[in-house]
């Protein structure tokens, strides 16, 4: 009997190998060197960069003796670990090491992008900071820093446009964290598409202010990252707008009328000089101490994205978010409530850059399902 026992357990051993080796071989071998690279201390097992980005391969607890690629043509490494992206496409850098193990780092170049202004008042700003923002993933998300770094790309961090004020547009001081991170993961996740964010942020500023006086420096700071792209050889598929704004708007007095002017014409001025494909709005909350004061800018947005072509209601979350994601103030956001808006606005975003369908999601305020099937009053104004 235990001849036997010892007989049906090798036979099912070499059943087991042959198994594997018919059916899975790659992937046992990158299993194998993805956990031997984690015991090792290798730095990276997969890594997403931007074409013409670089960054550092390395072993902690062994020698490297040599490092190659896979595919020259997407990735090539130095023998100091130094990885530089050169075309779109997919690489493995591998490691051989002084004791002969070999560990491997797969490489994806991506070499488009969709360019996004992330414009508006405060809570666009940011005002968290009270908690950490959602980690960023791997290659999801860019910043053209256009006031200090120009002609530069780095991975977004928060706050998200800090550093990038002027004597126009100087919103420093209230600059905590932003919804950036969130809206380029959940954009990131339905499109496959990295990001390129510029920031254009005014606090408590009206509409009227982003048509007469900010449009021309929203234009400015595009400019400026698109050019940067062209440089790096980085192909925009689209840019777009995201716009959150309207407190000021239902504070200064501002009628309805005169909001949808005004975010139209402010539009069309970006539209035409560069070519923004769609305002994607993020739907402005509530006031704590007033509840009903923004009760008419919130109606009009609404409206607004049922009946013009250029907008697209993305977010409608702020609206009905409880007391525990506002600040203090009882109007602003804190880090949480902007991580909650920004996975639904990039979420929503990403779907129609995907489909070109309008979303579709439940509107919690008006208790009722927000679905655009066609626009049927399109808007000529914009």
């Amino acid at each position: 009997m235990k001849l036997y026992l010892n007989i049906r357990r090798v036979l099912c051993g070499i059943v087991f190998m042959l198994f594997l080796t018919l059916v899975a071989p790659v992937n046992l071998t990158g299993a194998i060197e993805n956990v031997y690279a984690a015991k090792s201390g290798l730095n990276y097992t997969t890594k997403t960069l931007l074409k013409g980005e670089s960054f550092q391969l390395t072993v902690k607890k062994s020698k490297p003796v040599k490092y190659t690629s896979s595919n020259k043509k997407v990735a090539i490494v130095n023998q100091q670990g130094v990885v530089k992206a050169k075309k779109k496409g997919n690489a493995v850098i591998r490691v051989k090491l002084k004791n002969g193990k070999t560990l491997s780092c797969k490489v994806k170049v991506n070499s488009e992008v969709d360019l996004f202004i992330f414009a508006g008042q405060s809570n666009m700003t940011g005002a968290g900071g009270d908690t950490k923002s959602v980690a960023l993933i791997d290659g999801a998300g860019y910043e053209c820093k256009t006031i200090t770094k120009p002609n530069t790309l780095s991975s977004i961090t928060e706050p998200f446009g800090a550093g990038q004020d002027t004597e126009l547009m100087n919103d420093a001081p209230h600059r905590l964290g932003t919804l950036v991170t969130a809206f380029a993961n959940s954009y990131y996740k339905q499109t496959g598409t990295p990001i390129v964010g510029v920031s254009a942020t005014a606090v408590g500023t009206n509409s009227g202010l982003w048509d007469r006086v900010f449009a021309s420096e929203v234009i400015r700071r595009t400019q400026i990252a698109k050019k940067t792209l062209k440089k790096k050889g980085i192909k925009v598929r689209g840019c777009y707008l995201v716009f959150y704004q309207g407190e000021a708007d239902a504070m200064d007095g501002f009628t309805t009328e005169e909001y949808t002017q005004n975010v139209t014409r402010f539009f069309k001025k970006l539209k035409s000089n560069v070519k923004v494909k769609k305002c994607f709005l993020i739907r402005i909350g509530y006031m704590q101490s007033n509840p009903l004061l923004f009760e008419d800018i919130v109606e009009t947005q609404t409206e607004l994205c049922k009946t013009n072509k250029n907008f697209v209601l993305v977010s409608t979350k702020a609206a009905t978010l409880g007391k525990k994601n506002y600040r203090t103030d009882g109007l602003h956001l804190n880090q949480k409530g902007l991580d909650i808006v920004g996975k639904e606005a990039g979420k929503n975003a990403g779907k129609y850059v995907k489909t070109g369908k309008e979303p579709s999601f439940f509107d919690k305020k008006y208790n009722e399902k927000y679905e655009v099937s066609y626009k049927q009053y399109w808007s000529t104004s914009a």
